[in-house]
């Protein structure tokens, strides 16, 4: 190229700043094994406590652990107290169960999504679609189909991002099932949207035993039936 010939490449975009996660946990090796996915990407994470009495065993990684040990599990709660503490920071929030595992890259895609889109939540793909998505219905709580789990553009519980700008929080009446159903309801008719990443792909983010911990728990179970009929409560009118 002369000294004539302007470079005309377009300026490298600068990396979006500004990211922690937050992962409810009662510790365990999925929590150290998605650490190390976390660390790999830079991102530092927030784990709530929900009952672990090893943590030193965290210490090789960037974490931070808030304490939370109340008489009753309550993971609206556990959310957010990790979700406030990121938002003091200026930050997104990736909010992760801990039995996730992270390809290389994936919490930047998503972040980046979160900001293109100018949404407030966004989550990867989790059946083979090529494009991001918005929900295809209509705003009105009405044209929410219900059961809310069988729509084609719901949230994925266990891998979602919440921009650091989203004014919803959790609702702390959910203790185990639906905290996550309700949140996404309220944002998608208050907030400035849902948005599925397409480029997340199923084979970036695996949950690896869904609906394990609740299965093999009676108290869960029972706790998950008294939010369903809290939801159904809260929703039914609209």
């Amino acid at each position: 190229m002369s000294d004539a010939q302007a470079d005309t490449s377009p300026e490298p975009r600068p990396a979006i700043t500004g990211l922690v996660a937050v992962v409810p946990s009662r510790g365990g090796q999925g929590l150290v094994d998605l650490l190390t996915d976390l660390e790999y990407d830079a991102v530092p994470t927030i784990v709530v406590d929900g009952g672990f009495p090893e943590w030193a065993s965290l210490n090789s990684f960037d974490v931070r652990i808030i304490c939370e040990r109340p008489n009753e599990t309550n993971i609206s709660r556990w959310w957010n107290l990790g979700v406030d503490q990121a938002c003091l920071a200026s930050c997104d929030v990736l909010v992760l169960n801990d039995d996730v595992r992270l390809a290389p890259g994936a919490a930047l895609k998503l972040q980046a999504a979160l900001h293109a889109h100018e949404a407030d939540v966004v989550f990867p793909d989790w059946d083979g679609r090529l494009e991001d998505s918005r929900a295809s219905y209509g705003p009105h709580p009405s044209s929410f189909p219900f059961p809310w789990f069988v729509h084609d553009d719901r949230m994925s519980g266990w891998c979602f991002m919440i921009s650091r700008d989203c004014p919803i929080t959790f609702d702390e009446q959910f203790r185990w099932w639906y905290g996550d159903t309700d949140f996404e309801r309220r944002v998608r008719l208050e907030g400035r949207g849902v948005v599925r990443v397409g480029s997340v792909r199923p084979d970036d983010v695996r949950h690896l035993r869904p609906n394990v911990a609740t299965l093999a728990a009676p108290e869960l179970q029972a706790l998950a039936a008294e939010d369903e009929r809290r939801f159904r409560a809260k929703w039914s009118g609209q």
